[in-house]
Formats: structure tokens, sequence, C-alpha cells
């Protein structure tokens, strides 16, 4: 099964594509996120590299992708590390909320630190950095679908 990844850091997007054929191997292209004028542009330019890196596995390996479905794709995991970025910057009553909206796909040790994180919340009170951790590591679960 292919694997497609975006991810964003050091002004740069990364978009990432495993071989199905070649196990092990992949292709990656850099789109330079600072350097973009536009949204519009921006998202055009993540399209193009996840069309680019399928287009070009199946060239190389002989992959059976479509470059129109990974350009797509991109764009939605684009999408969606951009929202992960924001949620872990936003206050822990945003990342409260947003656990609390899905909280039928948390284990229940997460279930269990967002009861300690909204009584925090309701009480006032403070949490030690092994809890906030505990809330980012499980933000960034549900953001890559695992």
């Amino acid at each position: 099964m292919s694997k497609m990844i975006v991810r964003i850091g050091d002004g740069l997007a990364k978009v990432r594509l495993s071989s199905v054929k070649r196990e092990k191997l992949g292709a990656e292209q850099d789109v330079q996120i600072l350097r973009t004028d536009n949204a519009l542009k921006l998202a055009q330019k993540i399209e193009a590299a996840g069309g680019a890196v399928a287009e070009y596995l199946a060239e190389r390996y002989g992959d059976d992708f479509t470059p129109s479905e990974y350009a797509a794709l991109a764009v939605k995991l684009f999408r969606d590390e951009v929202l992960l970025h924001n949620a872990l910057k936003s206050p822990l009553a945003d990342k409260a909320k947003l656990l609390d909206d899905r909280i039928s796909e948390l284990t229940e040790f997460e279930r269990e630190v967002l009861t300690r994180v909204k009584h925090s919340i309701r009480t006032g009170g403070t949490l030690n950095q092994a809890t906030k951790g505990a809330v980012d590591k499980t933000l960034r679960r549900l953001a890559r679908g695992v």
C-alpha cells in the first residue's frame, strides 16, 4: 500500500510518496512555502508536487499511481497538516474542545488525559508537561489518521 506524507517545517512543505513496487523507496518534492504570495498558488504548488511524485514513481518503478489522485491527496494532507500546526499552537481549552469533538476515536488513556485537562480548565488548575505533551501527541495521532 502506498503512503503519502506532507510535512511542514523550515519554510518548506515536503511531499513524500512511497513506492508500492519497491519497498523502502519513494519520491519527495519540496515546496517553498515562504516564497508563495497567496494560498491559491501554494495549493497549486502542493498539488503539482503530489502529482509529480506519483508520476515519477509510476514511470520509474511501475507503480500504478494516478497523478491526479495523488495531487488531490497532497492538497488534503497539506490542509490537515496546517490544521494540526494551528491546533498545536492553540490554547489548551481549544485543544480540549477538538479532542472532545472526536472522543469516540480516543483510547482509554487519552480519554483519561482529556478528563484531567477539562477538570483543570474548569477549576483553573495547572497541568504538568507530560499531560500537555499527551494532548499534543493525541492531536498529532488523530491528524495522521493512526
